[in-house]
């Protein structure tokens, strides 16, 4: 099936590994021009060389998500490469563990930094040139704790700023669907990713991916499929959605 990202440029935040390492090397299989942006240029490089090696075309940026002035920088080096993003995977995320009466006000702040400020950020600099090159499509990337309260102190400040995430992105799709631009948010269950064990740890948002339907838990791909799909023109009439790829777990 051509998804008719055949000679898009492509820009996907948290590259370098997890999810938004497998959407990066999703959307470059199906011949888009891919950007890779991580806060870590080493992986955001192996992802890249990746890319290069099986006959893609891809760009490697540093930047760190919640700093105004690298995604600023990022945005001029993205646009000064092969033209206007017009398909833009927010994947770069953070977590931290800590009840409500433990965790400190910076490391909520640094958190929300990251996973509303950083989406925030990139928006501002990345939309208008997506609107005026004709529209295109945007999706965050949110986690099964925007939708589900959970008791492990891991879900208190992730789960609030997921939550935030996909309510920013209806709003996104609101405001600029008539001008071409679609916006939906992922939301993940637990996947096998480094950020779920070494962050969250292995009981990721405070279930077992045993509790979701299909019983085990999603492999990166799996998640990039659909946002793959979401980027597309095939979802040319999707905006506006926060999707669940959790296998089942909102279901029960």
């Amino acid at each position: 099936m051509d998804l008719g990202l055949k000679a898009r440029v492509a820009l996907v935040t948290g590259a370098g590994s997890g999810i938004g390492r497998a959407v990066a090397l999703e959307l470059a299989g199906e011949g888009a021009h891919v950007i890779a942006v991580d806060i870590d240029p080493t992986r955001a490089e192996a992802t890249v060389k990746d890319i290069e090696e099986a006959g893609g075309s891809a760009r490697r940026i540093a930047c760190d998500a919640s700093d105004e002035d690298q995604v600023l920088a990022c945005a001029h080096e993205a646009g000064a490469w092969r033209g206007p993003v017009t398909a833009l995977c927010l994947a770069a995320g953070i977590g931290a563990s800590g009840s409500i009466e433990n965790m400190d006000l910076a490391t909520w702040r640094k958190v929300m930094s990251v996973n509303l400020d950083g989406n925030f950020l990139f928006l501002k600099h990345f939309i208008r040139p997506m609107v005026e090159a004709g529209g295109g499509s945007i999706v965050t990337i949110g986690s099964t704790g925007a939708i589900l309260s959970r008791h492990a102190d891991s879900a208190a400040v992730y789960g609030a700023s997921k939550a935030g995430l996909a309510q920013f992105t209806r709003h996104v799709a609101a405001r600029y669907g008539g001008e071409g631009v679609r916006a939906n948010c992922v939301h993940p269950g637990s996947t096998m990713t480094n950020f779920g064990e070494s962050i969250l740890g292995g009981k990721a948002m405070g279930h077992q991916p045993i509790t979701a339907p299909i019983g085990r838990r999603a492999d990166p791909v799996e998640i990039a499929g659909p946002v793959t799909f979401l980027l597309s023109e095939r979802a040319s009439f999707i905006t506006g959605q926060a999707i669940a790829a959790d296998g089942g777990l909102t279901a029960v």
